[in-house]
């Protein structure tokens, strides 16, 4: 595989980051399968965001607009480990429900993913269970 453009001449290769707003259940990688590699989901109303299977290089970063209950689900036998602690295959993160509840999800092995979560009122996201 060769690359040319501006890589050839400057080293410098970039892309753009897929970001979407959504309010309603919604799978990552349905409106745009670059999602699931860097893809940004801002969320504005009380829904589960679905993780596609795990596969090498995906990442996806979860952020909330508005105090909305969110959960990030994963594929049924893809296991997350959410802040360092192994959850059972297909469990789910929930957050606090708090304006500004973050959660990015990374390819750990392909056995799932590795979730780091984060809120303004300091609280992380928890094991919603499958």
């Amino acid at each position: 595989t060769s690359l040319t453009g501006a890589w050839a001449t400057t080293g410098l290769l970039s892309g753009g980051v897929v970001t979407n707003s959504k309010s309603a259940t919604y799978t990552i990688g349905t409106d745009n399968a670059a999602e699931s590699y860097g893809g940004v989901i801002y969320v504005t109303g009380a829904i589960t965001v679905t993780a596609p299977a795990v596969a090498a290089g995906m990442s996806f970063s979860v952020i909330t607009i508005g105090a909305v209950a969110v959960s990030v689900d994963t594929n049924a036998s893809d296991r997350m480990y959410l802040d360092g602690v192994a959850l059972d295959d297909g469990d789910k993160a929930t957050n606090t429900s708090t304006t500004g509840d973050s959660i990015v999800c990374t390819y750990e092995s392909a056995s799932g993913w590795y979730c780091m979560s984060g809120s303004p009122d300091g609280d992380n996201w928890t094991d919603g269970g499958a």
